[in-house]
């Protein structure tokens, strides 16, 4: 249960019943957290919701209480915090030109349900890209047309994708399905027209066909096999029904013979959207 989180701090003048208690109640005021009690003044109602409505549940009883009160919601904070920490420390994240940073991670829910592909990305970016471009569709200037351009873009932001609340997450880890910046560094362009087609040869010496409309965040693998036992990227290529490698001509027709079921390809994922990310 946390603390509601308030546009403007709580009156710490009116809290104490003196001096004291009032430099005391002033400490929590300043504090350099992302929530803030409701309207609390000593003595009246005020509000607390672990994930919205603020329903009125309590009175602030004595300055003890409300410490205890508000040190739970402190130490929540944390807790939400360490769940992202290793994630966003030691996960090279993949630079998006609009999102910012998308760090790429497996997630555990409270419920015990596993997701293997998700990505952490800035809660600022998104609802910077989505002010200015309502901004733009009002304007006129937008890329929509129509009497319907606000209704269109509007429908982008609140009902497209896949994404998770951060409050719902238990913990986080590295995902076994992203493979490292310095492999998909190595993929160069498109094959042809909204398809890239490419070889991951294994230390081993096998070879196993890649595929995608290009969304590069996670890939399905061989069984047995990880990213890191890659040796080497073939480019624009395929492996034929004799088990060899052969070329797909970058802006052609690929041959008959190339079968894009029989290919690994890229995974859904989900987003959550976290304050910790700029």
């Amino acid at each position: 249960m946390h603390l509601r989180a308030a546009s403007k701090p709580f009156k710490a003048s009116k809290m104490g019943r003196n001096a004291g208690e009032t430099a005391e109640y002033a400490k929590y005021a300043n504090a350099d957290v992302s929530f803030r009690v409701v309207r609390v003044v000593r003595g009246q109602k005020f509000g607390w919701t672990s994930g919205g409505g603020g329903r009125k549940v309590g009175r602030v009883k004595s300055l003890d209480w409300f410490k205890k009160i508000w040190n739970k919601s402190a130490r929540a904070k944390k807790t939400m915090d360490q769940r992202f920490q290793e994630i966003l420390q030691r996960v090279e994240p993949i630079q998006h030109p609009v999102y910012g940073p998308l760090y790429r991670c497996s997630l555990i829910l409270k419920d015990g349900i596993s997701i293997p592909c998700a990505t952490l990305q800035s809660k600022t970016k998104l609802v910077e890209l989505a002010e200015r471009r309502i901004k733009e569709e009002m304007s006129g200037k937008g890329m929509h047309r129509g009497p319907d351009a606000l209704n269109q873009i509007l429908s982008t932001f609140v009902a497209h994708g896949n994404n998770i609340n951060d409050y719902d997450i238990a913990s986080a880890a590295p995902s076994k399905f992203a493979p490292p910046i310095s492999l998909l560094n190595q993929i160069h362009g498109e094959t042809c027209m909204g398809w890239t087609g490419w070889v991951f040869e294994m230390k081993d010496g096998k070879y196993f066909p890649f595929g995608t409309d290009y969304i590069m965040e996670f890939f399905q693998l061989p069984d047995g096999y990880s990213f890191d036992d890659v040796a080497k990227v073939h480019n624009h290529s395929y492996v034929s029904a004799d088990g060899t490698i052969k070329e797909l001509r970058r802006g052609h027709r690929p041959p008959d013979e190339y079968d894009p079921n029989q290919i690994y390809r890229e995974r859904p994922f989900f987003t959550c959207y976290i304050d910790d990310i700029r």
